[in-house]
């Protein structure tokens, strides 16, 4: 491994936007099967509740997917996903 290879930082996370509040990190890798993921961040937000409290966190309708090393080109994911709908949104990536 050269010098430069192993200061490199991996670029292999997508954003995947105008997800179903409801997704699953399962639903997400049954979708993504065909790609080694290493890991998938769905990031929530807790509301306030009347109270003042804060409540059950909810998704904030998009994730971010990390493709193991050896997924090469993420490009060839775009476009496969490009205008693709799951669970009846068009998602974005």
């Amino acid at each position: 491994m050269s010098a430069e290879t192993a200061t490199t930082p991996s670029n292999n996370k997508l954003y995947v936007g105008n997800i179903e509040y409801s997704t699953t990190k399962e639903e997400l890798k049954e979708l993504f099967k065909d790609y080694s993921i290493e890991s998938i961040q769905i990031p929530t937000r807790s509301p306030r509740t009347k109270n003042g409290k804060r409540g059950t966190p909810k998704s904030k309708g998009y994730v971010f997917i990390t493709f193991a090393p050896e997924v090469k080109d993420l490009d060839s994911i775009i476009k496969k996903f490009t205008d693709y709908e799951f669970k009846d949104r068009k998602i974005y990536l």
